[in-house]
């Protein structure tokens, strides 16, 4: 999306997507009978939104992989704090990498219908590219739609498993 230079990438500078997400969240919040944040006070309410906005912004997957590497060298360290802030952050950010990968544990049914949709996002954007002289990586290339099963099992086994592996580590089970 970056290397398009959509309306959104033009806005935003890092993690088009999801800052596009966080905001339609405050849009949402912000109308009449949808603000379920509304008797907190100013700290608490700042508070929620940054949670909020770090939670959404980790499901960026370029971000998956420096966020386990770190959350990673802090476990095999045996310095993993459940109260440290910065501890808490990534493994939330892990968490909802998982949380992000998670339709393939969901019956048949509903997983296949989810990648679909996900895919024909990712194939309009491979022919956006394609239109503008790029060639779109494998996944969002609709000619290599046959390889989506072991495309699949790819990304499981690069970032969901990953992803649950760590957040199952001693001291990050204890936020579960």
């Amino acid at each position: 999306m970056k290397t398009m230079m959509t309306p959104l990438a033009s806005i935003y500078t890092t993690s088009v997507m999801e800052h596009h997400h966080f905001n339609q969240t405050v849009t949402i919040l912000q109308q009449d009978g949808h603000n379920i944040l509304k008797t907190m006070t100013s700290a608490e309410y700042k508070q929620a939104l940054s949670l909020i906005k770090h939670c959404i912004l980790a499901t960026d997957l370029a971000l998956f992989f420096s966020n386990k590497a770190e959350l990673n060298k802090i476990l095999e360290s045996g310095n993993y704090n459940i109260h440290d802030e910065h501890h808490r952050r990534l493994t939330q950010a892990i968490l909802m990498t998982g949380c992000d990968l998670i339709a393939s544990a969901k019956p048949w049914y509903i997983q296949t219908e989810t990648v679909k949709v996900i895919f024909e996002e990712f194939y309009e954007q491979g022919d956006a590219e394609r239109m503008n002289g790029r060639d779109p990586i494998p996944m969002m290339d609709r000619n290599k739609a046959h390889e989506l099963p072991q495309m699949q099992v790819g990304a499981h086994l690069r970032n969901a498993l990953p992803a649950l592996f760590v957040a199952q580590q001693n001291g990050c089970i204890r936020l579960l």
